[in-house]
């Protein structure tokens, strides 16, 4: 009787053990953090334009639908959908918004805003600096954007957000 008590006990525990094993092999396939962003653009009653915006990966991400360029007469779309996907078996990432603004005037100088959304569910940004752009020159405006999972739930996902605002600079 002691014999088939242990030899059950013995299945049982090697069943279990199978099954645990399994589902702990499904869960990290199955899990994938992803970050969604939009990127918003308003240059109205100035003479320049967004020229450029790159959304780009800098450590243990990949970044998809992350670029888009304007010309001075097609004044560039907002940027949405940009998908940035951490790496398998990581819990953050960091990635970067570069944006070029132009300013194509003789005279006047315009003032860039950046603004972002804010620090919170995982997500910092830093760099996000107004600017203000000579006549006939470029800036370059570069924000970081870190994103760690607070919550690690399977396919966890969050968003984030910078806007950026052209207006005639205070003379």
């Amino acid at each position: 009787m002691k014999k088939k008590v242990k030899l059950f006990t013995t299945i049982a525990s090697l069943c279990l053990a199978v099954a645990l094993m399994a589902f702990g092999v499904y869960a990290a396939l199955q899990a994938n953090l992803t970050v969604s962003g939009s990127i918003k653009f308003t240059a109205t009653g100035v003479d320049g334009y967004f020229k450029s915006v790159a959304v780009e990966a800098v450590t243990d991400c990949e970044v998809a639908n992350g670029t888009a360029t304007g010309t001075a007469t097609a004044h560039m779309e907002d940027l949405t959908g940009v998908e940035v996907t951490v790496n398998s078996g990581k819990n953050a990432c960091k990635f970067t918004v570069t944006v070029v603004f132009a300013n194509i005037g003789s005279t006047n100088a315009i003032k860039v805003t950046p603004s972002t959304g804010a620090n919170e569910n995982g997500i910092t940004y830093t760099n996000a600096e107004e600017k203000t752009v000579a006549a006939g020159e470029e800036a370059t405006f570069v924000i970081t954007i870190e994103y760690a999972a607070v919550d690690q739930a399977q396919n966890a996902t969050t968003d984030w957000n910078v806007s950026f605002v052209a207006a005639q600079a205070q003379a």
